[in-house]
């Protein structure tokens, strides 16, 4: 009966207004609301124990709402009528807002009927969703406050006995979906088969920080979301795809605590505010750069205003026909760096490793196959990567490289960044080294809203490094790269993209 009277109260307000008074309509649901009452209390007595306490919460539960049906009837305003909605959202904002205070919050304490051993970060996880559902019922009570006060009784109708439902059973299934996403736990219903079929059932751990180093980071999303997003770029354009990368980021910055204390932990060092809006520009920036990828790497180059800054340190080598050694970092976009190339008939090949973004390498495979064939992809424990690299400089090419992460047996060592040591990898410097060929640091800068900056700069025609003293020669040859890495951080610190704890 509860569940009739919430689910059929917007419409028997509105056709009971049709055909009669606003005292007739208000005396039929105090009936049915004293009924409802009445029976309620039948069921709690004898009244002794936990039963007087049962008697306690339904009196101060069916108060407030005899209370609007008793002024609504004695001053024959439906006002007060349609003002229940509004009493409904404020209860569930109290109950919800109360319970964040306490050791478990209510969407815990609901998740815990099904899975009982939550780990630390579906904890946390359920604690943002009751923030989430606050957040909605405080706009829900808004918008009903408002339509009760001054719209159409037929609007008023449509959006509490409605529209209203159709959110709450949205924003539910929205969260459930995103819930087996994250953190993997599937059941043996129906809905989860399917999940698990989208998803995949690999184990992630919950939660799971990126203290170790950037390579245990694997990849936010699953293939199935890349290919959403693939699909959507291709059918709504990269405006759409935009602001739907807002929202994603939002959930990212909202869900992700690491995220959160990593982003900070940055912009503190740069000198930038470290509210949760600065973590959020952060996170979104990097979430607009990824799926400007697959714009560029489809050859949508028309949608951005690509600057080329230093360009004529890459047009002298190819007069001279010369290979070269590229070195940037993940700052920025390096994807508008191979757009440029390949629009100025530049042969550019990237060094890369995909051993933890197998994704990302399957995406550059089926949006541009022949492009694929230009990067070189690192694999522990072998060399073939760099004869491949020797071959193509000795053919007049560029080779990129990235010069901010480790890799596995790579050599490395500390230098100063960001006011801090840090450990830079020295491949790239040695394999310049061993091939006797200059070396450029190229810096991309993405500028809102469609613009990239390439920043070219010259960093030595010929690297040598003597037998005696051969790592602090190294050390001082990385220090110098670290040194202009810093200063193009300094200058848009929201291109750095490395969301690990890269001090550690």
């Amino acid at each position: 009966m509860s569940v009739i009277l919430a689910a059929g109260y917007p419409f028997l307000v509105y056709f009971g207004l049709l055909r009669f008074g606003t005292r007739e309509v208000a005396l039929f649901l105090l009936v049915a609301v004293l009924l409802r009452g009445g029976l309620a209390a039948l069921l709690a007595l004898p009244a002794t124990g936990s039963n007087r306490e049962r008697l306690r919460k339904l009196a101060v539960n069916f108060a407030p709402v005899l209370l609007l049906i008793v002024a609504g009837g004695l001053t024959a305003n439906h006002r007060f009528l349609l003002a229940l909605p509004v009493l409904v959202n404020v209860g569930m904002l109290a109950v919800f807002w109360r319970s964040l205070s306490g050791a478990a919050s209510i969407v815990e304490e609901f998740a815990r009927i099904t899975d009982p051993d939550l780990s630390v970060a579906e904890r946390r996880y359920c604690r943002t969703v009751t923030g989430v559902w606050c957040v909605f019922f405080a706009l829900n009570g808004l918008v009903s406050a408002l339509l009760a006060l001054a719209a159409p009784i037929s609007w008023w109708t449509l959006y509490t006995g409605f529209i209203a439902y159709l959110l709450v059973g949205a924003l539910f299934a929205v969260e459930f979906a995103l819930r087996r996403f994250r953190f993997r736990r599937f059941r043996n219903g129906a809905v989860d088969r399917v999940l698990r079929r989208l998803y995949g059932s690999s184990p992630r751990e919950a939660g799971a920080g990126s203290d170790e180093s950037w390579m245990s980071v694997r990849e936010k999303g699953s293939a199935f979301g890349v290919q959403l997003i693939l699909f959507a770029c291709r059918v709504c354009g990269r405006s759409f795809v935009r602001m739907a990368m807002r929202i994603v980021a939002a959930y990212y910055v909202a869900s992700d605590r690491n995220l959160r204390r990593i982003s900070r932990e940055f912009l503190h060092r740069v000198g930038m505010p470290v509210s949760l809006a600065s973590v959020y520009r952060h996170v979104r920036n990097f979430a607009y750069c990824a799926t400007d990828r697959i714009f560029l790497l489809r050859g949508d180059t028309h949608l951005f205003d690509i600057t080329r800054l230093g360009h004529e340190h890459v047009e002298r080598l190819r007069r001279e026909r010369r290979g070269a050694i590229v070195i940037g970092a993940h700052f920025g976009s390096y994807e508008a760096l191979r757009a440029a190339a390949e629009h100025d008939d530049v042969p550019l090949s990237i060094v890369a490793w995909f051993e933890n973004t197998g994704i990302s390498y399957a995406v550059y495979e089926s949006l541009a196959p022949e492009l694929a064939a230009r990067v070189i992809p690192l694999r522990p424990g072998q060399v073939d990567h760099l004869l491949e690299v020797r071959r193509r400089v000795q053919n007049g090419e560029l080779v990129a490289f990235l010069g901010d992460r480790v890799v596995p047996g790579g050599e490395t060592v500390e230098v100063d960044f960001l006011g801090s040591p840090a450990r830079f990898p020295t491949g790239a410097f040695s394999v310049a080294a061993a091939l006797g060929c200059p070396v450029l640091l190229i810096f991309n800068v993405y500028r809102e809203p469609n613009r990239y900056e390439l920043h070219c700069e010259p960093f030595a025609e010929r690297i040598e490094l003597p037998r005696r003293g051969a790592i602090e020669h190294k050390r001082a040859i990385v220090q110098r790269f670290a040194t202009r890495l810093e200063s193009h951080v300094r200058s848009a610190p929201e291109n750095w993209f490395n969301f690990y704890d890269f001090w550690s």
